[in-house]
């Protein structure tokens, strides 16, 4: 073959890094092409496509500093985007326009990447979730609050989030900066388009009722979709508390 048809062959991979996994699990696939097996070094050329899909990315090093850090100090960050570049050519998927949906993308694709026997892979997953919500909350936009009742939870109460809310639960808490181990149930919060984002931390109660509301169930029906009973003194004081902070509205039905 000559050096022309190898050069084309080196730029088709480039061009489609899933061409270059392909290569990689069948080095005998490079036969079909007209090439000796092993007669293009693919795994460098992978590393080379990983190191440009995150070139690629660089504009979301100012929103995901830490996960970046971490694919730095860990040595994953060529696998990880190369493996990542092969993914968006397989699928034939353009990378996202805006940096929240960009986050977002690369944080589905790491939940599906990580091996969950290792650790340190957990905690990637743990850190760019965390930074990823705190990113797309700061472009959602957010609808008015819908009228509210002042009085406490009661059966025929409804339970509506104020504003956009996130909810995550971790292996590692991603707040402190040694990713400490542990159930973490977070909720990321923002009320209104012009107020600060909140991180809540969240009991198993809080982080499964608010992960159930849908602006439509009563408190009786959420009582028994999740407890199997009417609703309980601690499972009306979990949404006083919730309204009380202002993460819900009380309506009437």
């Amino acid at each position: 073959m000559s050096a022309r048809a190898v050069h084309a062959l080196v730029a088709a991979g480039l061009h489609d890094p899933s061409l270059l996994a392909q290569w990689a699990a069948e080095p005998a696939a490079m036969g079909a092409l007209g090439l000796d097996e092993g007669a293009l070094d693919v795994a460098t050329l992978r590393k080379f496509s990983g190191l440009v899909a995150m070139v690629r990315h660089n504009g979301l090093r100012e929103d995901l500093p830490r996960t970046f850090r971490l694919l730095s100090s860990a040595g994953l960050g060529i696998e990880v985007f190369a493996d990542y570049a092969a993914y968006l050519a397989a699928e034939g998927r353009r990378l996202a326009q805006s940096p929240a949906h960009r986050a977002a993308a690369l944080a589905a694709f790491v939940g599906g990447w990580i091996d969950g026997a290792i650790d340190l892979h957990r905690r990637l997953h743990d850190l760019i979730r965390h930074e990823a919500a705190l990113v797309s909350l700061g472009e959602v936009g957010i609808m008015p609050p819908p009228p509210r009742h002042n009085g406490r939870a009661a059966p025929g109460s409804v339970p509506v989030v104020i504003g956009a809310l996130i909810l995550h639960r971790f292996d590692h808490d991603p707040r402190g900066s040694d990713l400490r181990a542990g159930e973490t149930m977070l909720g990321y919060w923002r009320a209104s388009a012009d107020a600060p984002v909140h991180i809540l931390g969240l009991d198993t109660l809080c982080f499964e009722l608010l992960r159930c509301l849908n602006g439509r169930e009563p408190v009786s029906a959420l009582a028994q979709a999740l407890t199997g009973r009417a609703p309980s003194r601690a499972f009306l004081a979990a949404i006083d508390e919730l309204a009380r902070i202002g993460v819900v509205a009380l309506v009437r039905p």
